[in-house]
């Protein structure tokens, strides 16, 4: 959920709670209009918090495991391209130093397959140089192979990974379409909730003080 879901689904739980209460009840209770919304409201609210499940699993669950992968071929693809970027510079090679000319961000950020393909060319350009020239750079023979072998692992995972991301973007797209339901619900609960207010003005104004939206962000 971003924050403003995350608050009115906090306000939405504020608010249920206090329509709960054994007094507040007694007031709204045998009315059968707001028994049927405030069911339908609690029905909404529990499809948002298993959606919210499946969506956090996704995003920090098994997707953490290709994280790592992209993580580690990112740090490699940086020392990697930082010797090469060095060497180019020092011997006055303009293409070559344009070619790999990437930071770390270019490696990990945007889509997977992208991302692999400059570290695939970082690699392929550090392999075809020789060994040695790229030592006083810092990096080894060492540093390539284990480059490859991290590009390869993260060409292995990243299947799974878009599936995920993927997953996610369709649990987003559905609690943006439930929260569209709950405001609108919670909205009909107000309409029939204001109709106690010249019985119980008291109930009615608790209910409006529990209905404020808090940003917890702030």
């Amino acid at each position: 959920m971003n924050d403003s879901q995350l608050n009115y689904r906090t306000m939405t739980g504020v608010t249920s709670g206090f329509l709960n209460t054994s007094e507040a009840k007694a007031v709204w209770g045998g009315n059968t209009k707001a028994t049927k919304k405030f069911a339908e409201v609690t029905g909404t609210v529990s499809k948002i918090d298993a959606l919210a499940v499946l969506q956090a699993t996704s995003a920090s669950g098994s997707t953490n495991k290709k994280l790592d992968k992209w993580e580690e071929a990112a740090n490699q693809s940086e020392h990697v391209c930082n010797g090469v970027l060095a060497y180019a510079s020092d011997i006055k090679d303009t293409i070559l130093w344009g070619q790999v000319n990437f930071t770390i961000t270019d490696f990990k950020r945007g889509d997977v397959d992208e991302c692999i393909t400059i570290m695939q060319l970082v690699h392929d350009k550090a392999a075809a140089l020789d060994i040695a020239s790229l030592k006083e750079f810092n990096v080894v023979a060492a540093d390539i192979t284990t480059l490859k072998t991290n590009i390869n692992d993260l060409r292995l995972a990243a299947p799974g990974y878009r599936i995920l991301q993927s997953s996610k973007k369709t649990v987003t797209g559905q609690l943006k379409l439930e929260f569209i339901t709950l405001r609108k619900q919670m909205k009909e609960l107000d309409e029939i909730i204001v109709t106690f207010n010249k019985a119980n003005p008291n109930f009615v104004s608790s209910y409006k003080t529990a209905r404020k939206i808090i940003n917890l962000g702030s």
